[in-house]
Protein backbone atom coordinates (compact mmCIF):
# COMPACT_ATOMS: atom_id res chain seq x y z
CA UNK A 1 0.00 0.00 0.00
CA UNK A 2 1.56 2.86 -1.27
CA UNK A 3 1.73 6.67 0.92
CA UNK A 4 -1.27 7.93 -0.10
CA UNK A 5 -3.47 5.25 0.34
CA UNK A 6 -2.14 5.20 3.77
CA UNK A 7 -3.08 8.74 4.39
CA UNK A 8 -6.53 7.99 2.94
CA UNK A 9 -7.31 5.56 5.06
CA UNK A 10 -6.39 6.88 8.40
CA UNK A 11 -7.92 10.13 7.62
CA UNK A 12 -11.30 7.60 6.94
CA UNK A 13 -10.79 5.61 10.15
CA UNK A 14 -10.10 9.05 12.21
CA UNK A 15 -13.59 9.95 10.80
CA UNK A 16 -15.44 7.20 11.64
CA UNK A 17 -13.74 7.52 15.20
CA UNK A 18 -15.36 10.82 15.49
CA UNK A 19 -18.41 9.31 14.59
CA UNK A 20 -18.71 7.23 17.13
CA UNK A 21 -17.31 9.27 19.67
CA UNK A 22 -19.71 11.70 19.03
CA UNK A 23 -22.93 9.20 18.93
CA UNK A 24 -20.95 8.04 22.39
CA UNK A 25 -21.12 11.38 24.28
CA UNK A 26 -24.54 12.07 22.66
CA UNK A 27 -26.14 9.21 24.36
CA UNK A 28 -24.06 9.29 27.33
CA UNK A 29 -25.22 13.08 28.60
CA UNK A 30 -29.06 12.27 27.27
CA UNK A 31 -31.31 13.34 30.54
CA UNK A 32 -27.87 14.73 32.44
CA UNK A 33 -28.62 17.83 34.44
CA UNK A 34 -25.44 19.37 34.57
CA UNK A 35 -25.44 22.70 31.96
CA UNK A 36 -21.98 21.37 30.62
CA UNK A 37 -23.14 17.65 30.03
CA UNK A 38 -26.23 19.42 28.11
CA UNK A 39 -24.36 21.76 26.17
CA UNK A 40 -22.13 18.54 24.61
CA UNK A 41 -25.40 17.02 24.24
CA UNK A 42 -26.71 19.90 22.12
CA UNK A 43 -23.33 20.14 20.69
CA UNK A 44 -22.66 16.24 18.75
CA UNK A 45 -25.51 16.70 16.61
CA UNK A 46 -24.08 19.86 14.62
CA UNK A 47 -20.47 17.98 14.63
CA UNK A 48 -21.76 14.55 13.33
CA UNK A 49 -23.12 16.17 10.61
CA UNK A 50 -20.55 17.88 9.18
CA UNK A 51 -18.44 14.83 9.68
CA UNK A 52 -20.84 13.01 7.69
CA UNK A 53 -20.79 15.36 4.60
CA UNK A 54 -17.05 15.89 4.41
CA UNK A 55 -16.98 12.31 4.36
CA UNK A 56 -19.35 11.79 1.70
CA UNK A 57 -17.56 14.72 -0.51
CA UNK A 58 -14.58 13.71 -0.12
CA UNK A 59 -15.02 10.14 -1.47
CA UNK A 60 -17.43 11.58 -4.39
CA UNK A 61 -15.60 14.12 -5.83
CA UNK A 62 -12.33 12.94 -5.60
CA UNK A 63 -12.56 9.62 -5.81
CA UNK A 64 -9.77 9.21 -3.50
CA UNK A 65 -11.25 8.63 0.02
CA UNK A 66 -13.33 5.83 1.86
CA UNK A 67 -11.14 2.90 0.21
CA UNK A 68 -12.59 0.95 3.68
CA UNK A 69 -15.44 0.74 2.14
CA UNK A 70 -14.22 0.34 -1.32
CA UNK A 71 -11.71 -1.58 -1.59
CA UNK A 72 -9.14 -1.69 -4.59
CA UNK A 73 -9.60 -5.02 -7.45
CA UNK A 74 -6.60 -6.35 -7.82
CA UNK A 75 -6.08 -8.95 -11.06
CA UNK A 76 -2.61 -10.27 -11.53
CA UNK A 77 -3.07 -10.75 -14.96
CA UNK A 78 -3.05 -6.66 -15.10
CA UNK A 79 -0.39 -5.44 -12.79
CA UNK A 80 3.18 -4.90 -13.65
CA UNK A 81 5.55 -5.66 -10.43
CA UNK A 82 9.26 -7.09 -10.38
CA UNK A 83 9.55 -10.48 -10.35
CA UNK A 84 12.08 -9.97 -7.34
CA UNK A 85 9.93 -8.73 -5.24
CA UNK A 86 7.83 -11.80 -5.76
CA UNK A 87 7.72 -15.15 -4.00
CA UNK A 88 8.57 -18.23 -6.16
CA UNK A 89 6.25 -20.01 -4.70
CA UNK A 90 3.11 -17.66 -4.98
CA UNK A 91 2.92 -18.19 -8.56
CA UNK A 92 2.22 -21.78 -7.81
CA UNK A 93 3.63 -23.20 -11.00
CA UNK A 94 3.41 -27.11 -11.29
CA UNK A 95 4.56 -29.43 -13.54
CA UNK A 96 1.65 -32.06 -14.45
CA UNK A 97 2.63 -33.92 -17.43
CA UNK A 98 6.11 -35.66 -16.56
CA UNK A 99 8.37 -36.60 -13.86
CA UNK A 100 11.76 -37.24 -12.80
CA UNK A 101 13.56 -39.78 -15.24
CA UNK A 102 10.87 -39.84 -17.74
CA UNK A 103 11.17 -40.88 -21.60
CA UNK A 104 10.15 -38.61 -24.21
CA UNK A 105 9.56 -37.97 -27.63
CA UNK A 106 11.95 -35.84 -29.98
CA UNK A 107 9.28 -32.93 -29.89
CA UNK A 108 7.05 -33.64 -26.58
CA UNK A 109 3.98 -31.33 -24.53
CA UNK A 110 4.52 -30.37 -21.42
CA UNK A 111 1.67 -29.13 -19.33
CA UNK A 112 0.95 -28.05 -15.92
CA UNK A 113 -0.81 -25.64 -13.81
CA UNK A 114 -0.19 -22.38 -11.96
CA UNK A 115 -2.28 -19.63 -9.50
CA UNK A 116 -0.88 -16.41 -10.79
CA UNK A 117 1.42 -14.64 -13.33
CA UNK A 118 1.20 -11.00 -13.88
CA UNK A 119 1.23 -9.71 -17.46
CA UNK A 120 4.81 -8.56 -17.25
CA UNK A 121 6.03 -12.04 -15.99
CA UNK A 122 6.93 -14.76 -18.89
CA UNK A 123 6.56 -18.71 -18.52
CA UNK A 124 9.42 -20.58 -20.22
CA UNK A 125 11.06 -23.65 -20.86
CA UNK A 126 14.97 -24.21 -21.27
CA UNK A 127 16.66 -27.59 -22.38
CA UNK A 128 19.72 -27.95 -20.06
CA UNK A 129 22.02 -30.62 -21.27
CA UNK A 130 23.36 -33.47 -18.57
CA UNK A 131 26.28 -31.78 -17.61
CA UNK A 132 24.35 -28.72 -16.63
CA UNK A 133 26.95 -26.47 -18.66
CA UNK A 134 24.93 -25.44 -20.99
CA UNK A 135 21.47 -25.09 -22.17
CA UNK A 136 18.97 -23.70 -25.02
CA UNK A 137 16.01 -21.90 -25.84
CA UNK A 138 12.98 -23.60 -26.22
CA UNK A 139 11.09 -21.57 -29.29
CA UNK A 140 8.07 -22.59 -28.67
CA UNK A 141 5.99 -19.89 -26.42
CA UNK A 142 3.65 -21.19 -23.61
CA UNK A 143 0.11 -21.01 -23.60
CA UNK A 144 -1.92 -19.50 -20.63
CA UNK A 145 -5.52 -20.67 -20.32
CA UNK A 146 -6.41 -18.24 -17.54
CA UNK A 147 -9.92 -20.36 -17.26
CA UNK A 148 -8.75 -23.17 -15.55
CA UNK A 149 -4.94 -22.17 -14.75
CA UNK A 150 -3.26 -24.46 -16.53
CA UNK A 151 -0.06 -24.13 -19.12
CA UNK A 152 1.05 -26.00 -22.15
CA UNK A 153 3.85 -25.78 -24.49
CA UNK A 154 5.66 -27.75 -27.10
CA UNK A 155 9.19 -28.73 -26.68
CA UNK A 156 12.31 -29.83 -29.01
CA UNK A 157 13.99 -31.91 -26.83
CA UNK A 158 17.62 -32.84 -28.67
CA UNK A 159 18.25 -33.39 -32.30
CA UNK A 160 17.31 -36.21 -34.57
CA UNK A 161 20.89 -37.98 -34.08
CA UNK A 162 19.63 -37.24 -29.51
CA UNK A 163 17.88 -40.83 -29.28
CA UNK A 164 19.31 -42.12 -25.44
CA UNK A 165 20.90 -38.63 -24.45
CA UNK A 166 19.31 -37.33 -21.31
CA UNK A 167 18.63 -33.46 -20.65
CA UNK A 168 16.91 -31.42 -17.67
CA UNK A 169 14.11 -29.64 -18.77
CA UNK A 170 13.88 -26.37 -17.07
CA UNK A 171 10.85 -24.19 -16.46
CA UNK A 172 10.96 -20.62 -15.44
CA UNK A 173 9.73 -17.32 -14.78
CA UNK A 174 11.79 -14.09 -16.59
CA UNK A 175 10.87 -10.66 -16.80
CA UNK A 176 8.68 -9.41 -20.19
CA UNK A 177 12.03 -7.00 -21.05
CA UNK A 178 13.62 -10.45 -22.52
CA UNK A 179 11.22 -10.60 -25.30
CA UNK A 180 13.06 -8.78 -27.67
CA UNK A 181 16.30 -10.68 -27.17
CA UNK A 182 14.53 -14.12 -27.59
CA UNK A 183 13.11 -12.28 -30.81
CA UNK A 184 16.57 -11.46 -31.74
CA UNK A 185 17.85 -14.96 -31.11
CA UNK A 186 15.10 -16.87 -32.83
CA UNK A 187 15.72 -14.74 -35.97
CA UNK A 188 19.55 -14.65 -35.67
CA UNK A 189 19.58 -18.65 -35.29
CA UNK A 190 17.31 -19.61 -38.07
CA UNK A 191 19.39 -17.09 -40.43
CA UNK A 192 22.83 -18.94 -39.45
CA UNK A 193 20.74 -22.41 -39.28
CA UNK A 194 22.22 -23.07 -35.84
CA UNK A 195 20.34 -22.71 -32.38
CA UNK A 196 23.69 -22.44 -30.23
CA UNK A 197 23.73 -22.81 -26.46
CA UNK A 198 23.69 -20.53 -23.85
CA UNK A 199 25.66 -20.83 -20.69
CA UNK A 200 23.97 -22.34 -17.62
CA UNK A 201 23.33 -21.58 -14.62
CA UNK A 202 20.87 -19.07 -15.72
CA UNK A 203 21.38 -15.15 -15.22
CA UNK A 204 19.86 -14.40 -11.50
CA UNK A 205 16.73 -12.42 -12.92
CA UNK A 206 15.48 -15.80 -14.25
CA UNK A 207 13.94 -17.73 -11.71
CA UNK A 208 13.35 -21.54 -11.86
CA UNK A 209 9.99 -23.20 -10.60
CA UNK A 210 10.68 -26.70 -12.04
CA UNK A 211 13.04 -29.03 -12.76
CA UNK A 212 13.09 -32.81 -14.36
CA UNK A 213 15.73 -34.82 -15.89
CA UNK A 214 14.89 -37.14 -18.63
CA UNK A 215 15.69 -39.27 -21.78
CA UNK A 216 15.05 -39.04 -25.46
CA UNK A 217 13.75 -41.90 -27.07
Amino acid sequence: MNDKKKFNYLGTILSLLAILVCIFVYAFTEEKSEWHLKLLHDLMPHLIGPIVIILIIYHFLTKQGIYFFTPEEVSSQSISIALSDIPKDSFGIELKSHVDGAKVERETKFHGTYRNIPKNIRLRVYVVNENQTSCWINTQDVILNANDKTWEVRVYVGGINSKGHKVYIVIALEEDITDQWREYYKSVSKQINEWRPLKYPLPSNVVETNKIKVERI
